[in-house]
């Protein structure tokens, strides 16, 4: 629970969540106009493919993205070996039910 931070967070809750996308799997669509996030690739690649853009985005181990604002995407391992990904998003308490795995 980030309230302490100030009132601005109030009910607001930090996770952060190790994924595993093996070859072939996907990250669904998805939006962040009210859950900001960073991603980072830790092993492996993964390819993004945004509302804003008409090709894939290439993220190779070592890349960090930010994701918020009206940006909508999915992602999906293209490789052979499975792609691990960092994730830390601000939940907002009306997600709090449903996305807290």
């Amino acid at each position: 629970d980030l309230s302490s931070k100030g009132e601005g967070w109030k009910g607001n809750m930090l996770r952060l969540r190790k994924l595993v996308v093996e070859p072939g799997g996907v990250v669904p669509w998805h939006e962040h106009n009210v859950r900001p996030a960073n991603i980072l690739v830790v092993e492996g690649s993964i390819t993004e493919y945004r509302s804003t853009c008409k090709v894939g985005i290439e993220h190779p181990a070592g890349d960090a993205t930010a994701e918020f604002g009206q940006l909508a995407h999915w992602w999906k391992n293209n490789g052979k070996v499975p792609a691990v990904l960092y994730s830390a998003d601000v939940l907002p308490p009306a997600m709090h039910e449903d996305h807290m795995m």
